[in-house]
């Protein structure tokens, strides 16, 4: 199965960006964020899902790390239920914490390749 990242277009997908670059090679898709649960974007990644790929996607709509579970935007809402068949789909939940610390995401280091802090002690729960 093939592993799909799903990403910003004002972040991952910027024309000319070395990250554009990256993110295309990487598999990542593309999301307008505040485009609407009816973008076309949203039919890539639910095409993806009908195929049995993996598709990891932020539900809350981008990266938090403010420690607080945000309201998940309506297009996740959309992506499960436009799969065609229900039991090919598989949703894993899962919670961290630690990963602010690791690589924060704050005004003053929006790098993405800025040093990450190893050793980090970081707290993942699945759930069903």
């Amino acid at each position: 199965e093939m592993r799909w990242a799903v990403c910003g277009h004002d972040v991952c997908f910027r024309e000319g960006s070395m990250l554009k670059k990256w993110a295309e090679a990487s598999k990542a898709l593309p999301i307008v964020r505040g485009a609407g649960i009816w973008q076309k974007e949203l039919d890539t990644i639910i095409a993806k899902l009908q195929q049995g790929d993996w598709v990891h996607y932020f539900p809350e709509g981008k990266i938090r790390q403010d420690g607080r579970i945000h309201p998940f935007r309506r297009g996740v809402g959309r992506l499960v239920a436009s799969v065609e068949e229900p039991q090919r789909l598989q949703v894993l939940p899962f919670y961290h914490v630690g990963l602010d610390r690791v690589q924060p995401t704050t005004p003053g280091s929006t790098s993405i390749l800025s040093r990450p802090q190893l050793g980090t002690h970081i707290h993942v729960i699945f759930g069903e």
